[in-house]
């Protein structure tokens, strides 16, 4: 299938600077943020030339799977052509969408910087109240620009997921094809009703990928449930996952597991606004180089009575090249909840190396074996009963 493609000289501007340099004085202490991040300020003060992929010259983009439902965009663009979607869900330009779901009205760096650079580029895919979607939706990322020029390139896609009430899915992302040193800045916003379910599952990023910083936000309502699920690989990634827990019995969760090294960044915050709310942050890393850095957040407000908040990160260091720093935050202000949170580090177990190997594994094959049972996480499958039916959520990682 024939697409379109095109890049656009970014211009910085007084605004721009201005909210950058805001975003890096809030975040500068940390090392992977200014490592990670240093182009932004870079392009806001115009130190190099920068152009964003945009869709307007050809390049042919070959499907994959044809029966596979879900979304392709290109250079964050969607392509009707290229995508098969349930009957029922609509997808419609972000600027034309707004009045499906409520903006976050409080004052948020990051977003305002993403906003400032994609001005109203996005898409919005709406599931209707009470659709069931199955099987699951795969949504993939494609990226191509010139590469004869010295100019650095990168993509700023947005994408809105509103689920109605009583609306269930399951939702892949998976960004397939990047240029070389290519940069991406990208958001995820999540809109869940009244008793809906999602479960989304991020994609390891491809080699080619320079840095990426990616925002997920989810707003959950009265008894609705989502789980954002992570793979990341080595390599210069700062992400925040951020959910508000705003209806009676609403959950959320977040699952994350690294594998190798690089410098990465994985920051949750998870705010319970309403009763008997959830929330569980379960972070696994196994790191052989570079270094990790988790910091969740759990804040539970004068309204989240009853809530029950879980974190946990665990790691294993397979050298004394990687190093893993965890910063664990409460913010309790209510009586009669449940939080909790903790960290360990360690190494494989030695003990059960031998059994194995004694077992006829390989050494190779057994420290395999370890770190794929290390790396096994599973969603909370009884806040997801439309999915668990379906058989939707099962052994998600």
């Amino acid at each position: 299938m024939w697409e379109t493609h095109s890049q656009k000289l970014v211009h910085p501007n007084a605004r721009l600077l201005q909210l950058v340099n805001a975003l890096w004085n809030q975040y500068q202490r940390d090392h992977v943020f200014r490592n990670t991040c240093s182009w932004l300020r870079e392009m806001a003060q115009g130190i190099e030339l920068w152009r964003s992929c945009e869709k307007e010259n050809a390049v042919f983009i070959e499907p994959r799977d044809k029966k596979r439902m879900g979304c392709v965009f290109v250079n964050g663009n969607f392509v009707p052509a290229l995508s098969s979607l349930p009957a029922g869900i609509l997808v419609a330009p972000l600027r034309e969408a707004r009045a499906l779901f409520q903006k976050n009205s409080e004052l948020d760096l990051l977003e305002e910087v993403h906003s400032c650079l994609r001005g109203e580029e996005g898409t919005v895919i709406y599931i209707p109240a009470g659709q069931n979607v199955k099987p699951s939706l795969a949504m993939r990322y494609h990226y191509v620009c010139d590469e004869v020029n010295n100019y650095k390139k990168f993509g700023v896609p947005c994408i809105v997921f509103v689920l109605g009430k009583g609306a269930s899915a399951t939702i892949e992302m998976e960004t397939e094809a990047l240029p070389k040193n290519f940069h991406l800045f990208g958001q995820t916003l999540c809109f869940l009703e009244e008793d809906a379910e999602l479960v989304l599952t991020i994609k390891p990023f491809p080699k080619g990928v320079e840095r990426v910083i990616w925002a997920n936000r989810v707003a959950i309502e009265q008894k609705g449930a989502c789980a954002i699920v992570q793979e990341m690989y080595a390599m210069k990634g700062w992400f925040r996952n951020s959910f508000a827990l705003k209806g009676e019995s609403a959950h959320g969760e977040s699952l994350v597991k690294v594998i190798g090294g690089g410098q990465l960044g994985v920051y949750n915050t998870v705010h319970h606004d309403a009763q008997a709310t959830s929330s569980r942050q379960n972070i696994r890393s196994i790191l052989d180089d570079g270094c990790f850095t988790f910091e969740g957040g759990i804040h539970i407000s004068p309204k989240g009575s009853l809530s029950n908040a879980y974190q946990k990160h665990d790691t294993l260091l397979l050298n004394n090249r990687a190093s893993v720093t965890t910063f664990p935050r409460l913010e309790i202000l209510t009586d009669d909840v449940k939080a909790s949170h903790g960290a360990t580090v360690g190494s494989l177990n030695s003990t059960l190396l031998t059994y194995l190997c004694s077992r006829g594994f390989s050494l190779a094959d057994a420290k395999q074996t370890l770190q794929k049972s290390f790396l096994t996480l599973d969603i909370e499958k009884n806040y997801f009963p439309k999915l668990k039916e379906q058989g939707l959520c099962e052994c998600i990682m």
